[in-house]
């Protein structure tokens, strides 16, 4: 195979070209697809949660994805400074399966995380809600509010 992307455009073996220019542009949708299914695991377990899914989770998707296709475009850079040495971009391959473990830890790590956030939060509510009996009915009354003020309609 032709020097990575350089070679075969110089000498318009466009066939090759297109055969590197694929490759590179198959790892990058992967990339997106990692970024999609976390983003829809994110959305799934908010939402079994009854927490608020609001815009600010689709902006930390695109800033994420801002910052994975920044460290994409590296790589394609570094694979063209090693092209003397590799015909393929296999630093490419080797960030984005770094990318894919980062977010297959990122799916798995939400749910258990936040349930477990959700289930200490519930704890501590019903510690203090032990230490001060006193006015336990005005408190339970607040916190019912507070959740039910929380949890959106499901359209």
């Amino acid at each position: 195979m032709k020097l990575l992307l350089i070679e075969p455009f110089l000498l318009k073996e466009y066939d090759v070209f297109q055969l590197q220019v694929g490759i590179i542009l198959i790892v990058w949708g992967l990339v997106l697809v990692a970024i999609a299914v976390d983003f829809v695991s994110g959305y799934r377990k908010a939402k079994q949660r009854g927490e608020a899914r609001t815009s600010s989770g689709l902006r930390r998707t695109v800033d994420k994805a801002v910052r994975y296709y920044s460290l994409m475009i590296i790589a394609l850079l570094f694979d063209c400074i090693v092209m003397f040495f590799l015909n393929y971009p296999i630093v490419t391959f080797i960030f984005a399966g770094f990318l894919f473990a980062v977010e297959l830890k990122s799916i798995w790590e939400k749910a258990d995380k936040k349930t477990k956030k959700t289930e200490l939060d519930t704890i501590l509510e019903i510690a203090e809600l032990v230490k001060n009996k006193e006015d336990l009915v005005s408190k339970i009354i607040e916190i019912i509010k507070e959740k039910s003020q929380k949890q959106p309609e499901d359209a």
